[in-house]
């Protein structure tokens, strides 16, 4: 139950912090705005690779929710509720930058073409290529992220006990526990990985996937361990808002899956209950929070 006592000595998040937020939130927004819309502004205009469109929406959906998670925190009021978004924020920009130094002759660093006009309008072409922008962001914001943890970590715990009912932090738990062990299966073995994987991959986009995946991952962990189901409200709806995207995008290219495929309904299943579980989540913490 909430602490009364306790509610005067919650500590706000510091103006670093809400700047860190709205910073990742605007790139994020970026990088899934225009990954939508590359089928106008030319082949993956917000990615610095090639992938096909699948991956392409899957890869949005997952910016789309942190976007969501990133733009929720920067509002937040309490150290508590952003303790779940930093964590993500740290693992999701590492583990990607980790990845790309690994992969960097799929990185094109050359300045970009012109690009033909769009809408009868003829748009100056940025003087460098979207991968100066992709390794400068995640170049930065792991470090950034690990300072701020590190300086307000114990801070930022929950100060009421309030956790969600048991067979819900079990059921959370346990689809943390299936994605975050595919994700580190994907970020170690993704030779193998891309033979099980539900459509067409290669070993780069699913170690690609694996930093934002394992993220999401311990995203859900935390939400199920929380102290207080309501620093639940901030991860639940990143998490829904891709499921949800990422769902749309994998019925819109069902072409594109293997229907016969194991594979693909484990996909499709697992997403449904990642949105089920985000949105029984959000009520139970939405409830506890006007309560």
């Amino acid at each position: 139950m909430k602490d009364p006592d306790k509610a005067d000595h919650v500590l706000a998040p510091a103006r670093s912090h809400r700047i860190l937020f709205w910073t990742g939130a605007f790139f994020a927004g970026w990088v899934a705005l225009f990954s939508y819309l590359e089928g106008l502004l030319g082949n993956n205009s917000g990615l610095p690779f090639k992938a096909p469109p699948l991956h392409v929406r899957t890869i949005a959906s997952l910016y789309t929710g942190g976007a969501v998670m990133m733009l929720l925190a920067a509002r937040a009021r309490t150290m508590a509720a952003i303790r779940i978004p930093m964590v993500v924020a740290g693992l999701f920009t590492g583990l990607l930058l980790v990845v790309s130094f690994l992969h960097l002759h799929v990185f094109d660093f050359a300045p970009p073409p012109p690009k033909p006009p769009l809408l009868g309008i003829s748009w100056l072409p940025l003087p460098f290529q979207v991968s100066w922008f992709w390794f400068a962001l995640y170049g930065i914001c792991p470090f950034i992220v690990l300072h701020l943890l590190r300086r307000y970590w114990v801070v930022s715990a929950p100060v009421n006990e309030n956790p969600l009912p048991w067979p819900m932090r079990i059921l959370v738990a346990t689809t943390a526990f299936v994605g975050g062990s595919f994700a580190l299966f994907m970020l170690c073995q993704p030779t193998t990985a891309v033979q099980v994987w539900p459509w067409g991959a290669t070993p780069f986009l699913l170690q690609i996937y694996a930093g934002p995946f394992l993220a999401f991952a311990l995203a859900s962990w935390m939400m199920a361990m929380t102290r207080d189901r309501v620093n639940a409200t901030i991860p639940a709806a990143g998490l829904m808002t891709f499921a949800l995207l990422a769902l749309a995008a994998s019925l819109s290219y069902l072409h594109v899956l293997q229907p016969l495929h194991v594979a693909a309904w484990i996909w499709l299943i697992f997403l449904i209950v990642l949105v089920m579980l985000s949105a029984a989540t959000l009520f139970q913490a939405q409830k506890s929070n006007k309560g």
